[in-house]
């Protein structure tokens, strides 16, 4: 099978990458430069999807192109990769003849969402389930492994000890189950349009974190989140330094977890506890 995986060099798009060239034939398709499977594209653009997509015979295409949510990049939108990014895949699609799509969500997306980046992502969404092509659609929560913002961000703060009490439920799913979901959902054996995908227990923000401590060899004693945010936490939007900002702070009022966990039907999934046994 001939896979484009757009955006197949960010921090999913590598182990989904890796997991699908294990039988497939895959060319990623991004706007960095280089690599003999790969095509040089940029999402935001229309024309150059459409014609990325041309210059193979692909079955499928795998979009896992995004924006972090830790704080929207300068220079660009989350609408314009979210959500206008994505009718321009399935444009490019449409006009190429490919019939299957893995899209790329997030958990909690929704076109009414409060937060930019879950809204823009439901808007996404939306256009692929409104879309005539065959499509599955994968929402994930957090997702962790070496490379992720935050695991990194916890291993830099854990010599200070102290961490914002941040009560947000999260189900944090490992970034290898989530590249098994993409691959069993390219090779047609997922059978829902919409997957949850969380990992197998639910914990808070601050939980999550002290377990990155820990490993670290630390203790995370819990500093009063109201404290954070009368220090300042809203003026970190305009300081390109600092990974969190206004819609950040959004995000912390509403829980990531999953109402039925659809990836335990398909992947044996991995904790945290037992990744960092492993990693240690």
């Amino acid at each position: 099978m001939e896979v484009a995986v757009i955006g197949g060099r960010g921090f999913v798009g590598r182990e989904v990458t890796r997991k699908l060239r294990e039988e497939h034939d895959v060319t990623t398709l991004d706007p960095k430069v280089g690599g003999k499977h790969h095509i040089s594209t940029d999402i935001t653009v229309s024309g150059s999807i459409k014609k990325a997509l041309g210059k193979r015979d692909f079955d499928t295409v795998v979009n896992l192109a995004g924006l972090t949510p830790m704080k929207e990049p300068r220079g660009v939108s989350y609408g314009e990769v979210h959500s206008e990014g994505v009718k321009n895949v399935i444009d490019g699609c449409e006009a190429k003849g490919i019939e299957r799509l893995v899209q790329m969500s997030a958990l909690g997306a929704d076109p009414e969402a409060e937060m930019d980046y879950l809204r823009t992502k439901g808007e996404g969404k939306k256009k692929v389930l409104d879309s005539d092509l065959e499509v599955t659609v994968i929402e994930p929560s957090i997702i962790f492994d070496d490379g992720n913002e935050l695991v990194h961000q916890a291993r830099m703060l854990a010599s200070t000890r102290v961490f914002p009490h941040l009560k947000t439920r999260i189900q944090p799913v490992y970034r290898g189950d989530v590249a098994e979901l993409f691959r069993l959902s390219v090779e047609g054996e997922v059978g829902e349009e919409v997957v949850e995908a969380g990992g197998p227990d639910e914990m808070s923000l601050f939980e999550f974190v002290k377990k990155i401590y820990r490993s670290e060899g630390y203790r995370c004693h819990p500093l009063p989140f109201q404290t954070v945010m009368s220090l300042g936490l809203q003026i970190t939007e305009f300081l390109p330094l600092v990974p969190y900002g206004v819609d950040q702070a959004r995000f912390l009022k509403f829980d990531n977890t999953t109402e039925e966990n659809d990836a335990e039907e398909y992947v044996v999934l991995r904790s945290v506890d037992r990744w960092l046994s492993e990693e240690f």
